[in-house]
């Protein structure tokens, strides 16, 4: 038997003695069933990253509860990045005529900044975050609409808020602290 073999039955087993459990931690993180699903498919996606270098004794529900509950946090922070910068990118519209006041902690350069800073972003990369972000399309609804396989509209939005976190950082502390 091979190495992918053994791996996908551990991974079999785990999910039989403990999908309802995944699943249950899942429903506390997300709040469409359509999310819980993603959130179960990552947490079962790093189970696989994770087990081969654990040690086929070591896995047991506690683990897999700690793996399911970290990566429903990231999903939460995730989710809370992405509308702070929908709301962001929404006080600045691209044809620079600003609506109303801006933030105390902006100022035009910071549009400007935030807009350059999409538009450099490469082209898949770009239109994640204009249909995720501005638009407000779903991972699905991404997917169909610029002909991609859904994983691929997941890690093409973790690279851009990478990348954008990296090149806003000095937002980053506004951004956080809910300034913004």
């Amino acid at each position: 038997m091979s190495g992918e073999d053994v791996l996908q039955l551990r991974v079999l087993r785990l999910s039989r003695e403990h999908g309802a459990l995944v699943h249950g931690i899942a429903r506390r993180y997300a709040h469409t069933p359509a999310d819980v699903e993603d959130l179960v498919q990552d947490v079962w996606t790093r189970v696989v990253e994770i087990l081969p270098r654990k040690n086929p004794a070591s896995p047991d529900h506690r683990w897999l509860c700690a793996v399911a509950a970290n990566v429903g946090y990231e999903f939460v922070k995730r989710r809370k990045r992405l509308a702070r910068l929908k709301s962001l990118v929404g006080l600045f519209p691209r044809d620079g005529d600003v609506p109303g006041p801006l933030p105390e902690t902006l100022d035009d350069s910071a549009a400007f900044r935030i807009w350059r800073a999409i538009d450099a972003l490469p082209e898949l990369q770009r239109k994640v975050v204009l249909h995720r972000v501005i638009e407000g399309l779903s991972t699905d609804e991404t997917a169909r609409t610029i002909n991609r396989a859904e994983g691929t509209v997941k890690a093409s939005l973790h690279r851009a808020l990478k990348t954008l976190g990296v090149q806003l950082a000095d937002l980053e502390a506004h951004w956080s602290s809910g300034d913004l």
